[in-house]
């Protein structure tokens, strides 16, 4: 037997079989670390991709209506027609005769049921149908006046497959 082979047939000693798991170990660790920031940063970019395009969709929607004064008191909200030929469809399925026009009823006749921010104890602002705008399947925007204050607000909404609408405030901005 050569002095090659005695080395090959040598046990491996302790500190090596402890160093060999120590580092598969450290390499788990560290897949494990990047696996976790790799999900992590694909989730961020997620959000932030969202966001991106809620407000440029914001930013077009905006770009589709204008305030009309038709008195000193009274605003009227002029807008693009922003459902498509598919989604009036599907919402005249689902019982809504007039998207538009039901859709802005129903938030005006449960506007008092929805909370409102920056309110002031005992004030009571009111909602009117011309202030209401439907900026897609899925959100609107209402001007809302208290007397003293205005301001506008914005509105996400779902309409049930039996032709129920449920509203959630977003965002209110008051003058």
């Amino acid at each position: 037997m050569t002095h090659h082979d005695k080395d090959q047939h040598r046990p491996t000693p302790l500190w090596g079989s402890i160093l060999t798991v120590i580092a598969g170990v450290t390499i788990i660790a560290l897949a494990a670390t990047v696996i976790h920031y790799r999900d992590l940063y694909g989730d961020t970019l997620d959000d932030l991709r969202k966001a991106e395009f809620r407000r440029k969709t914001l930013e077009e929607d905006s770009s589709n209506f204008r305030y009309v004064q038709r008195d000193k008191s009274a605003y009227t909200l002029q807008l693009i027609p922003t459902l498509t030929q598919a989604e009036t469809t599907a919402f005249q399925a689902r019982g809504l005769r007039a998207p538009y026009d039901d859709l802005a009823a129903d938030l005006v006749n449960n506007w008092d049921s929805l909370g409102r921010l920056d309110r002031p104890s005992g004030s009571h602002d009111s909602l009117v149908r011309d202030a209401v705008c439907v900026l897609g399947p899925d959100r609107a925007l209402a001007l809302f006046d208290d007397g003293d204050r205005h301001g506008t607000a914005l509105l996400a909404y779902r309409v049930s497959e039996s032709g129920e609408i449920t509203w959630q405030l977003l965002e209110t901005v008051v003058q």
